[in-house]
């Protein structure tokens, strides 16, 4: 018997799908929901009762190589549809998830519509899993989601903190 139906291969926390600082990558939540059941108690432990368990989503990763403000987005022209961030700090199979925030608004600095941001801060060493998903589970769609370092330059390395020479000034260290 053939089927039509692709499957998702992020659908699941534990076959999440690894991104890094930088990462733009679109996906769309229509037809997941169905491998949740593992993750359901961590999930609406850290999104209390927006969504329900089963509501569409995809997973994604994120290995902290150092400490940082991380901004998440779905601002993206290829976002159409309502939705939310959950962010977790995950063992690397899933087993234990410790919800780190979600998203609660639209991003109203985003000239697309339907977008939402989170930002965190990461922890060296630490593993996050993030779920992109419905505000509710009437909702399905694509969108397009980002990973960008929110961090503060270190002082002395923006121009607005430059410290003003003289000409032909020797400066030392």
């Amino acid at each position: 018997l053939a089927t039509n139906e692709t499957q998702v291969l992020n659908d699941s926390c534990e076959n999440a799908q690894k991104l890094s600082t930088g990462s733009f990558v679109t996906g769309s939540t229509v037809g997941t929901g169905s491998n949740r059941s593992s993750n359901v108690i961590g999930l609406i432990q850290c999104a209390g009762d927006i969504f329900e368990s089963d509501t569409p989503g995809l997973w994604y990763s994120y290995e902290a190589d150092t400490a940082r403000v991380l901004k998440l987005s779905t601002c993206s022209e290829e976002t159409n549809f309502p939705n939310r961030i959950s962010v977790f700090s995950a063992t690397e199979d899933c087993s234990k998830l410790a919800c780190v925030r979600t998203s609660t608004d639209e991003d109203t600095d985003c000239s697309y519509g339907n977008s939402t941001q989170v930002e965190i801060r990461t922890s060296a060493g630490n593993r996050y899993a993030i779920f992109v998903h419905d505000q509710d589970s009437d909702n399905s769609g694509e969108f397009g989601f980002s990973i960008q370092d929110n961090s503060a330059p270190p002082n002395g390395t923006s121009c607005d903190a430059a410290v003003e020479l003289p000409y032909n000034t020797t400066v030392q260290g």
